[in-house]
Formats: structure tokens, C-alpha cells, sequence
């Protein structure tokens, strides 16, 4: 019998969360891929093996669970969960090409159009969509990923926050756009301003440098060297966080590779 995992959160009262699964593999995925090894291979699949068993039968998710006696805790907390969970599928499908992942990404993504997911703006869907379009280009996931972006623009473009998602959001949805292109399936920009996605994108870019510490702003800090040159949420007391640090340079990545080149032609 296959091996079945969970991450543990030991510290919050032994909950077991769908987004703690996914994010031990797009770690041990994102290690495999630039390392070129496959040693957390079998583990990422056990966690995904893990994700698939708080999968009920109408394609949604339990977000957590009680260890050690696996009831159901929250069958909702976080929204963004669900689409960590399928990015994190199609990610160890990437590497070890099994078709249950693509397959269960799949009837999920089903359930997600049927019920609007797009509404929630969510940039792990943005990038799940962008990631599923590599495997299955159809129009139904482009369609889905370009309302998941498009409804948020004039709001993303105007937030007073720094908001780091928001480059990772729209930027998913930028290079999902080139592969559209290069399909010609051009028909299906009509669900997206491209003008405005591009205008967005340039500005929160440059937006989101109001949330790095510089040294004239970490100089003011308890221990400044300690968080010199990272990023901080303002709007949350200048809180400095390892998740939001992540999305902050995950954005910013994708900036470099995907626009600033291009931009800056």
C-alpha cells in the first residue's frame, strides 16, 4: 500500500492543514528542479497522496484536520488552501509525471469553474492555471484563469497596500497570455485588457518596494540588521513573515524573467 502523509503543526494544537501539504511539496519540487535529484520524490508523493485524502467527492477540499484522530476540524479556513493544493499536484507532476495528479488537478478544476473559484482572485489558482495550461491548453482553464485576474485589475492598480500577491497574481496571468498567443487562441483575450494588465503590472512592480526594508527604514527598527534588505507588511504592523517574504520575491522573479526584459527592450 502507498505511503499517506501529513504535515503536523505541532505548535497549533496538532492541526493538520491542506496548504501544509502543499507547501513541503512545492518545496521538495522546487529542491528536485533546480537540483536536478529526486531524493524528496517519494515523500512529496506520500504528502500528495495526504492532499488527496481530504479531497471530498465533489471536487472541493477539508482545509484541516485534528491529529492524531483525523476529524474534521475546518471543512473551510483560508481560501487560498485549495489552489496551493492543485498548483501543488501539477508541480510534482512536473517531475515524476503521474497522471493520478493531472487527473485529480482536473475533476478539481471542474468543480472550481463550476462554482466561479474565479471570484475569489486567488493567485495560487492564477498560477495553477497557468501551470495546467502547459499539460491541457484548453479554453475552459484560459477562460477561467484570465476572469480570475481581469475582474481585480482597476482594484489591484489602486490598492494603497503593498499587497504581494498581487504581483504573483498578474503576472501568472501574463505569461498564461504569451502561451495563449503562441496557440492562436487569440479569441480569448477578449476575457482580459492586456493594456491594463501590463500598466498593473509595471506599477505594483514598483508599488511593492514600499514594503523593503531599505536601511533608512530598517535603521528605525529594534534590530536592524536582523531585517535589513527583507520585506514587511505595513498594514500589519510592519510584520515580517516567511510566507510573505516568499510571495514578495516569487512576484518579483517572475518580474524579471517574464516582463522587466521585455519591458526594458
Amino acid at each position: 500500500m502507498d505511503d499517506i502523509a501529513f504535515v503536523v503543526d505541532y505548535a497549533n494544537e496538532k492541526e493538520i492543514k491542506l496548504g501544509s501539504n502543499a507547501t513541503a511539496i512545492l518545496a521538495m519540487a522546487k529542491y528536485m528542479e533546480v537540483t536536478n535529484l529526486t531524493e524528496y520524490v517519494e515523500v512529496a508523493q506520500a504528502l500528495a497522496r495526504g492532499i488527496l485524502q481530504m479531497k471530498i467527492p465533489s471536487g472541493g477540499f477539508i482545509h484541516v484536520l485534528s491529529y492524531p484522530t483525523y476529524e474534521i476540524k475546518d471543512m473551510q479556513r483560508i481560501i487560498y488552501y485549495e489552489g496551493e493544493a492543485i498548483f501543488s499536484l501539477l508541480r510534482l507532476y512536473a517531475i515524476d509525471q503521474k497522471s493520478l495528479w493531472l487527473n485529480e488537478v482536473k475533476h478539481t478544476f471542474d468543480y472550481f469553474i463550476a462554482n466561479n473559484y474565479w471570484k475569489n482572485h486567488d493567485h495560487w489558482l492564477s498560477y495553477a492555471t497557468n501551470e495546467l495550461t502547459i499539460y491541457e491548453p484548453e479554453d475552459k482553464y484560459f477562460e477561467f484563469g484570465l476572469k480570475n485576474c481581469n475582474d481585480r485589475l482597476n482594484f489591484i492598480y489602486h490598492r494603497e497596500t503593498t499587497y504581494q500577491t498581487f504581483l504573483e497574481l498578474t503576472m501568472a496571468a501574463y505569461i498564461m497570455i504569451d502561451r495563449i498567443k503562441e496557440l492562436d487562441k487569440n479569441y480569448l483575450l477578449e476575457h482580459i485588457d492586456e493594456e491594463i494588465l501590463a500598466k498593473t503590472i509595471d506599477h505594483r512592480a514598483e508599488y511593492q518596494r514600499v514594503g523593503f526594508f531599505y536601511p533608512e527604514v530598517a535603521m528605525y527598527m529594534k534590530d536592524p540588521a536582523l531585517i535589513l534588505n527583507g520585506f514587511f507588511i505595513r498594514h500589519h504592523s510592519f510584520r515580517v513573515r516567511i510566507d510573505d517574504i516568499e510571495h514578495y520575491l516569487s512576484g518579483y522573479c517572475q518580474y524579471y524573467h517574464h516582463r522587466n526584459t521585455r519591458y526594458n527592450k
